[in-house]
């Protein structure tokens, strides 16, 4: 996952360009379970969080909540086709913690665009979502529920103390017993 300095600095713009990203940005604070976008609503905003957790999730047709995704402090956020497209969000976005987020709507999106070097953070923005979804696809077609465990430990290695079991459990498209099974081998 990539800090805000990390995606500038991928993209080559300068550092001098945060100046003009917090002057740009809204702080957007979320409460404790609160929703930075719901399922089957319009996603407002595109943005990154400062501080904070959220998990994305869509609810199955059994009733069963799904996680897509877990982000923390760095991750980009968005329903980005529903932001893009304007069509509903088919998952929900929600505060795991209190959280602040850098956010930009859609209008001021639109505005920011007319500037190649926001064009350009706005593709490392869109790029990094993307990256993540791919990471994410490997992580459940190449491993299995023991390895998948083991990476997303490593890769996030306070998850657990932030997230209940039962939502780590549906991000690694297993059962929260089978994951306490597999913490029990290790």
């Amino acid at each position: 996952m990539l800090s805000l300095i990390d995606i500038l600095q991928s993209t080559k713009i300068s550092l001098d360009f945060l100046t003009e990203f917090m002057e740009q940005a809204t702080i957007l604070s979320l409460s404790k379970n609160e929703y930075f976008v719901q399922q089957d609503e319009k996603c407002e905003y595109i943005g990154i969080v400062k501080r904070g957790y959220l998990y994305g999730f869509a609810d199955d047709f059994d009733g069963d909540k799904k996680v897509s995704d877990f982000y923390c402090e760095g991750s980009v956020v968005s329903s980005y086709r529903s932001f893009i497209t304007g069509c509903l969000s088919v998952v929900s976005i929600k505060a795991q913690e209190d959280s602040e987020l850098y956010v930009f709507n859609r209008e001021k999106y639109e505005t920011l665009l007319q500037s190649a070097i926001w064009i350009r953070f706005f593709q490392a923005l869109s790029n990094e979502l993307y990256f993540k979804k791919c990471q994410k696809d490997a992580l459940i077609i190449q491993y299995n529920s023991g390895k998948r465990y083991q990476k997303l430990i490593h890769d996030f290695p306070k998850i657990e103390q932030i997230f209940p079991q039962y939502l780590i459990a549906s991000y690694l498209q297993m059962r929260p017993e089978t994951l306490s099974r597999i913490k029990n081998t290790l």
